[in-house]
């Protein structure tokens, strides 16, 4: 068991605030009880604390920047290979309605175009 003992103290109700939304307010309480009692002044203290927050939020925002960024690779790898495969697909549309009608009605047309999610008219300005 810890060594530590607990005691109420009153805060003016913006740093209560403050301190509920802290992940481990006794542990803030304590590092700047502890900065005061070894020689250091309250607004030492106090720029402490705020560096150590800020570092912390830096980091937690460089792992989100981190995630986003994987998520773009994934995004743009899965759009690059759709791309590839509409390529290999519109190649063969192309070879297979070549010799043919290029109009809508055609239900050749249409069939391909409903096989690569075009309309009629998309697919036969690609091709």
């Amino acid at each position: 068991m810890s060594d530590k003992k607990r005691r109420s103290v009153t805060l003016d109700p913006e740093n209560y605030e403050y301190l509920q939304q802290l992940d481990n307010g006794s542990a803030v309480i304590n590092r700047v009880v502890t900065q005061l009692r070894k020689g250091g002044d309250e607004q030492t203290a106090a720029i402490d604390l705020q560096i150590r927050q800020k570092k912390r939020e830096l980091s937690n925002a460089e792992d989100e920047v981190a995630r986003i960024e994987t998520e773009l690779t994934e995004l743009t790898q899965l759009r690059d290979e759709l791309q590839n495969r509409d390529s290999v697909e519109l190649v063969q549309a192309r070879e297979a309605l070549e010799g043919t009608p290029k109009e809508e009605t055609n239900p050749a047309v249409q069939h391909w175009a409903d096989k690569l999610g075009m309309t009629e008219q998309e697919l036969l300005d690609a091709l």
